[in-house]
Formats: structure tokens, C-alpha cells, sequence
């Protein structure tokens, strides 16, 4: 079973059918009787207002007509018995449509459409070919959308269908066509394809309840599946779509994945030194890894507070026990990076900080001061021992004759940002908002770069080329400044880089999957990594949360 999750609300669109005559739809489409019309409400989802959807051919199946694929719903669909024919939207004003979306339909592939030409006229008399495509939908109930790179304002949309994939009929779910203005579900319609991307091309490929390691698919040990590191982000992409679709008709179908997805991440706990924790790969005696359990269990607590089920916080505070026997007197405090077979003498801020937001995190689900207290701890030690006093970023780890290894990475700056405004959050002590700022600043010099997208037609600051899981930590700690400052500069840079990401070369059209490495869409990839495509959809379903929110 593939989770599908592809709108986040759902409105009833009021129909009224009517006949196809030159008085009520105008001169767009020749009188011919076979041809089928009806008036969409201006509530709908799919268009940028109301107006009257023409089929050429009135020979739809009943419950199949063309009114189906301006239903907000990818669970119904149109249906025609040919190959080619086209569909023509009569706006009741003009707009300017700078992009549109096609989604397939449950039906066979054979059926999708795979050549098609978008029009736009004023007149309904003088076509001008606005997108001319050939493409393919490997994913049943698919959303893909297009750019128009010459928008103009029109009345009148045409989509002709010149080609299907060889089926003895033609058949998709949704049509939509979408404004500059109307950026309302943009993230969490690309969130959806991408997950159900990644969901499709990674999830237990083996036939276990485990990530893969890549795609294409990969052998190697424990037949290819990802580590535990990759198996935690792929948790926290499932857990950001969960969120990101709650109190929408398709959150249920994340929930339902609750118990899988739970069991599936819990087959790497060992006992190994008698102590319960995450190891690397399933079985007793493989390595176990301090900061692998520190995101595991930043995914348990928000797990918990999405649904109040104690067994995520249980995990948690799991997580948190084990943290403590890495949290020894050695450099000054700070927690070790590995436990088992045998540990490491170094202390991480990629093991220390996720940590303190741990503790965070775990004082605010349920008021024990014995975590709070043990987060300041933590985090003055990394301020101490850890943070560039030169532009406030943090350094990766240090040894027990006090050695700092000084290789910056943005990950280990955005925990600490995180941790700074939590605390900040936590206990009003303006010190810790004026940290996380300047972190923030700091991040953005080092890890963004001026950009100029043809496709946005915009400059801005896009991440720079880098690891995409990195960048992903780093976004958290800025969300969680965001929730304190509202200062959108970091969160508009963000947005504006994912959305060109999505609508450039960056995005893989045959597999929807992200170019991980540069969002620019300079740089082709030919093969994908889990872990950074699980962080992408983490980035994708974040941003669609702040859509959600209006924030």
C-alpha cells in the first residue's frame, strides 16, 4: 500500500450543469452537439475563478465528466473514449496563469495523456500556444505542475490532448491552472509528489519496514537499506507530511501509517552494554552512534506532540537516558559521538546540540526541571568550548587534550540556533534570543549566495551547493527563531530557493526527485541518496506548515 496524501483542504465546488449554446459560453468552441459544458462556482480550488469547462466530446462515462477534474479531489476523474480532443476553461475574467498541474488518475497508465499543448486567448478565436509537453505520470494519482514562461492575461484556456500512452481511452484527475498570487498550497502539492516519490522509490524495497540507501536501487549490506541515520530522516519527512496535512481529509492516511512507521524504526533498538539505543543496522552488536539517537529522538518528542501518545515520549526520554552515559567529565562536559563497540574520547556539537534541544524539548512536553537544567548545561558548554567567537558559528568537535577540530558544517550551527530560542522560549532571557540571531546571520553569510532565477524572475539569496540534510538542520533552527522574531529574511530565502528548485532542472521530471546538491539546477545527478531526498521532503512539508499556518 503507497500513502497518498496530495491536497490540504478540501472545498465543495457548486456546480450547475448547462447546454452548450452560443449565448451562455460564447463563441469559444464550435456548436457541435457532441460537445459537453458545465459552469464551475467561483469557489474553486482549481481555477482562478469561476467560468465553464467545455469537453469536445460529450462521452464521458456517468461520474467521469469533466467537471471531475476541477473537483479539488484526485480521487475522481474524467474519462474519454479518444486520444485526442481538448478541453477549453472560459474564465469569467481574465487572469494570468504562470503555471498549471495535471494529476493522473487510479486508472491504467496507458490511459494518461502523454503529449499535450496548453493555449491562451483573449477572443477565443486567436490561439497562442503557451506550453507544448510531452511527459509521463509513473505514479498513479500523480500532481504535476508546469511553468508558463510566456504568462499573459487570458480569458480562454485550451489543453489539448494530441497523444495518451496507446489506451483505448484517455483518463486523468485534476487540471488546474494557478496565478502569481495564488501561492496558497504551493508547497504542499510539490511536498506530496515528492513524497510520494520518495515513498514509492525507497520504502521497504528489501520487503522489510526500512528505508533503501539509494536510488537506483543498491546492493551491499543488509541487502542495500539505509542506515539508521537515514532510517531517523526518513521519519522526520513522514513526520513534517503528517503534520503538514493534519485537520485535512488526507491526515488520516498518515496516521494510519503510525504503527508501521513506529515499528519499522524501533527494529534498530539493541541492548548492547546493557543500555537500550538506535544502532546502526537492526541486530545486536552493530554500532551505535550518540548523535544518530539524538535526531531519533528529536523525531519521538515531535511525534508526541502531534499526538499525545505516550509511547513516542517513552522513546524520548529512552533517547535521553543513553545521551546522559555519553555525557561524561572528558573536555569539559559535552556528550561523546560514538558509544559501541567502544567509544570515542572526542566530544560533537553534532551530538551535544541536537541534545540540548532534546532537553528542550522534553522540559516543555512535561515540566521536569531536571531537563531544562541539563540543557542550559549543555549549551553553555558548547558556547564555551565550541562557538567561533569571530562569527558566532560552531565548530565540529574537540578532543580530551582540549584540540578543537575547527571544520564548520550548517547543521552544527542550526541546533544551536535551535536550542537558543527554545531556551529563549522557555525562560524570556533575552541572552539567548540575542545568540540565536547571531547565529542566524552568521549562517546566512556562510551558507547562502546572491541568485537570480529566470524562472522566478527574482533576485535573492539561495542555499549554497552543499549537503542537503545539513542545510535541513540548519532550517530548523531557523524555524524555531522565526517562532520567536518574526523575521520572514530567512524563511522567504528558503521558500524562494525550494520554489525554484522545484520548478527548474533541479527537479528530475521522470522521477520528481531533487538534485540534492545544488538547488540552483546548475548540476545534474543521475543517482539519489535517501537521506538527502528524505531531508527534502522535511523542506518541502515545513514550508507547506507555514503555508498552512499563514505565517
Amino acid at each position: 500500500m503507497r500513502i497518498k496524501i496530495y491536497r490540504l483542504l478540501l472545498l465543495s465546488i457548486s456546480l450547475s450543469f448547462v447546454s452548450c449554446s452560443r449565448n451562455e459560453i460564447g463563441s469559444f468552441v464550435k456548436e457541435l452537439p457532441s460537445t459537453y459544458s458545465v459552469r464551475i462556482g467561483s469557489d474553486t480550488q482549481n481555477m482562478p475563478s469561476g467560468g465553464i469547462i467545455t469537453s469536445e466530446y460529450s462521452d464521458s462515462p456517468q461520474g467521469e465528466e469533466v467537471d471531475k477534474l476541477l473537483d479539488h479531489n484526485v480521487k475522481t476523474k474524467f474519462s474519454t473514449f479518444h486520444n485526442q480532443f481538448y478541453l477549453i476553461w472560459k474564465g469569467d475574467q481574465s487572469e494570468l496563469v504562470d503555471h498549471y498541474s495535471l494529476a493522473s488518475s487510479d486508472g491504467s497508465s496507458r490511459n494518461d495523456p502523454a503529449f499535450w499543448t496548453l493555449y491562451g486567448s483573449s477572443d477565443s478565436i486567436k490561439w497562442i500556444s503557451l506550453d507544448n509537453r510531452i511527459d509521463s505520470f509513473p505514479v498513479r494519482l500523480e500532481t504535476k505542475t508546469y511553468t508558463i514562461p510566456n504568462a499573459s492575461y487570458y480569458s480562454y484556456y485550451k489543453l489539448e490532448i494530441r497523444k495518451n500512452n496507446g489506451g483505448d481511452q484517455t483518463q486523468f484527475s485534476e487540471w488546474a491552472l494557478k496565478t502569481t498570487s495564488d501561492q496558497t498550497t504551493f508547497f504542499l502539492s510539490r511536498a506530496d509528489t515528492l513524497w510520494n516519490a520518495f515513498f514509492k522509490l525507497y520504502w521497504s524495497i528489501s520487503g522489510a519496514l526500512r528505508w533503501h540507501g539509494a536510488y537506483p536501487k543498491s546492493d551491499g549490506y543488509w541487502n542495500g537499506d539505509a542506515v539508521v541515520w537515514g532510517q531517523g530522516e526518513g521519519l522526520a519527512a513522514f513526520l513534517s507530511m503528517r503534520e503538514a496535512t493534519a485537520d485535512s481529509q488526507y491526515g488520516g492516511d498518515f496516521q494510519a501509517y503510525d504503527n508501521t512507521m513506529f515499528d519499522g524504526i524501533n527494529n534498530f533498538i539493541t541492548n548492547d552494554n546493557g543500555i537500550a539505543a538506535y544502532a546502526v543496522y537492526p541486530a545486536s552488536g552493530n554500532d551505535r552512534y550518540y548523535d544518530d539517537n539524538a535526531w531519533i529522538g528529536l523525531d519521538m518528542i515531535k511525534w508526541y506532540n502531534l499526538t499525545k501518545d505516550d509511547r513516542y515520549l517513552e522513546k524520548a526520554k529512552m533517547v535521553w537516558k543513553y545521551l546522559m552515559k555519553g555525557n561524561t567529565p572528558t573536555c569539559g562536559g559535552g556528550i561523546l559521538w560514538k558509544e559501541y563497540p567502544s567509544p570515542t574520547t572526542t566530544k560533537h556539537t553534532c551530538s551535544t546540540a541536537p541534545a540540548t534541544v532534546l532537553g528542550c524539548r522534553l522540559f516543555i512536553a512535561t515540566r521536569d526541571s531536571s531537563y531544562l537544567n541539563k540543557a542550559e548545561e549543555l549549551y553553555a558548554w558548547l558556547k564555551k568550548y565550541m562557538q567561533d567567537p569571530d562569527d558566532h558559528l560552531y565548530w565540529d568537535n574537540i578532543n580530551p587534550d582540549m584540540k578543537v577540530s575547527k571544520n564548520k558544517y550548517s547543521y552544527n550551527s542550526g541546533e544551536p540556533m535551535e536550542a537558543a530560542a527554545l531556551l529563549y522560549k522557555i525562560t524570556k532571557e533575552d541572552k539567548y534570543l540575542a545568540d540565536a540571531q547571531e547565529i542566524a546571520r552568521s549562517a546566512y553569510e556562510k551558507w547562502f549566495k546572491p541568485f537570480h532565477s529566470n524562472i522566478l524572475n527574482e533576485d535573492f539569496c539561495i542555499l549554497s551547493p552543499g549537503d542537503c540534510w545539513f542545510n535541513t538542520v540548519m532550517f530548523r533552527g531557523y524555524l524555531a527563531l522565526y517562532d520567536m522574531d518574526n523575521n520572514r529574511t530567512y524563511i522567504d530565502a528558503l521558500q524562494k530557493t525550494m520554489k525554484h528548485a522545484w520548478l527548474s532542472s533541479c527537479r528530475n521530471k521522470n522521477t520528481n526527485l531533487l538534485n540534492d546538491g545544488d538547488f540552483s539546477g546548475a548540476q545534474s545527478q543521475t543517482s539519489w541518496d535517501m537521506l538527502q531526498q528524505g531531508a527534502c521532503v522535511e523542506l518541502m512539508a515545513d514550508l507547506a506548515q507555514l503555508e498552512k499556518n499563514k505565517r
